[in-house]
């Protein structure tokens, strides 16, 4: 009993020596971990100071946007985006600019229309981001067309920012003569581009093929490319046809009542405008119409193409009358637009009568004349958006200016100074490329260029030119 007392005890001894040892090696490891996590922390600490310093020296620096742009999705994989981001990035560093935000465009977009479907954007970035550079590798990246872009760089530099290129930095000290130059040998160069197409274009239809994307109802391609209708078209052609001539159904009405009998013919459900666009095609007297020139048989403007003729002459030729009347009609007793906003525009500018016309008229439907409109959201034509609109009362669309309106209303819009505002006060000159004056305002001596088809410069021109040979 004696013998089995000791050893229970000893046993007991044991275990409490181990486990004694036990908590003293945690103990330790606890006190080391925590002496690991106290210099961890501070550290951490050290590490935030640092970034906090960075980050207000960051804050400091000015900010800077790159904007970079390729053409086609073809060149997104090609070196045009590397190349024009490395420059910016070494650039900002040599400025000292913090080059953050980018507008980077590499699905491939087109250099005219650009400005105009990215301009409030960069716009923004200025106003609500506070960016005082822009970097553009080069102009073409920035436009292709000299008039909206340096309305745009004006805009950006009465804004305070500047724009860095590789030959300059642009800002309100800076005389813009040479950018404007550099965008319009842009616009040169991408005119050069069109002109090459549209050769390539016009030999393609004088060998009867169609060099344009979408075909219109009824047209085919055969093995050779070449066009020519297909006749299981014809009773869709001719109802078309023969029902606006010889009734008074409009357009809407003509579509949905082809949508209904002929849904297996058509791919998709007409709509009014393409109905107005088969009336006023003449494909379907045997002509393809490109830029105002028909193209018939070889070639021909007077021949017709026998494979692609669906109507006669006379029903076409009445239909094109019908039109034209019922247009003549819709306008007589309306006051041309022009008229009525004349003194506005020439008091407040164009654009600011553009952006106020539902406060400055009342806008009615063109087919009903009732007010009671739906609005159906707008189109961007001419560099400007245009408000579209459904009427409730006869379920008419339209625009609100329309095209033929908008142009009217810039005939008489003054020309302005794009720095100090001045109307029409201007010296202008040829410059050394042909297509361009050279305009200098006589208020603040601010130089651009403007083209030479611009009907108000041209006037000034050959007034200053009468003035000096008498």
């Amino acid at each position: 009993m004696l013998r089995k007392n000791m050893f229970a005890k000893n046993v007991a001894a044991m275990f409490i020596l181990i486990l004694s040892s036990s908590w003293m090696v945690l103990g330790d490891i606890m006190n080391m971990a925590h002496k690991k996590t106290e210099k961890n922390q501070e550290k951490l600490k050290k590490k935030c100071k640092e970034n906090d310093k960075i980050e207000k020296m960051v804050q400091l620096k000015p900010k800077g946007m790159g904007l970079y742009r390729v053409s086609t999705s073809k060149q997104k994989k090609g070196t045009s985006p590397d190349i024009q981001k490395q420059w910016a990035v070494r650039r900002a560093e040599e400025l000292d600019v913090d080059l953050r935000d980018e507008l980077s465009i590499f699905d491939g977009i087109s250099g005219v229309i650009f400005l105009k479907k990215y301009e409030k954007e960069i716009i923004q970035n200025i106003t609500e981001k506070g960016v005082k550079y822009i970097f553009i590798h080069d102009w073409d990246r920035f436009t292709r067309k000299l008039t909206p872009g340096s309305q745009a760089l004006d805009k950006i530099i009465a804004l305070g920012c500047s724009v860095v290129t590789p030959s300059e930095i642009i800002n309100g000290s800076s005389n813009l003569f040479m950018p404007h130059v550099q965008m319009a040998f842009s616009q040169y160069q991408r005119d050069s581009i069109v002109n090459n197409g549209r050769s390539g274009q016009i030999s393609r239809l004088k060998e009867g093929k169609y060099p344009f994307r979408f075909l219109p109802i009824g047209i085919k391609r055969d093995e050779n490319k070449k066009i020519y209708f297909d006749h299981s078209f014809d009773v869709l052609i001719q109802y078309i046809y023969n029902t606006y001539y010889q009734t008074k159904t409009d357009f809407v009405t003509i579509a949905s009542t082809c949508n209904k009998q002929y849904d297996k013919l058509l791919e998709k459900p007409l709509s009014a405008s393409q109905v107005k666009g088969i009336l006023t095609n003449p494909i379907y007297i045997g002509f393809v119409l490109s830029e105002g020139v028909r193209y018939g048989k070889d070639g021909s403007s007077t021949i017709p193409n026998p494979r692609l003729i669906a109507v006669t002459n006379d029903i076409f030729d009445n239909v094109q009358k019908k039109i034209k009347e019922n247009t003549k009609n819709r306008n007589k007793y309306e006051t041309p637009l022009k008229d009525v906003l004349s003194e506005p525009i020439e008091t407040y500018g164009f654009d600011v009568v553009l952006n106020n016309l539902d406060d400055m008229i009342i806008i009615r439907c063109r087919k009903c004349k009732k007010i009671d409109l739906y609005h159906l959201g707008g189109d961007v034509v001419g560099g400007h958006f245009l408000p579209k609109y459904k009427c409730n009362s006869c379920n008419h669309q339209f625009r609100f200016p329309s095209v033929t309106q908008l142009k009217n209303l810039r005939s008489v819009d003054p020309r302005r100074c794009p720095r100090c505002g001045s109307a029409d006060d201007f010296t202008v000159t040829r410059s050394v490329l042909s297509d361009y004056f050279h305009v200098t305002c006589n208020k603040c001596k601010y130089e651009w260029l403007a083209p030479v088809t611009d009907g108000k410069f041209k006037k000034l021109f050959d007034q200053q030119q009468d003035v000096e040979k008498n």
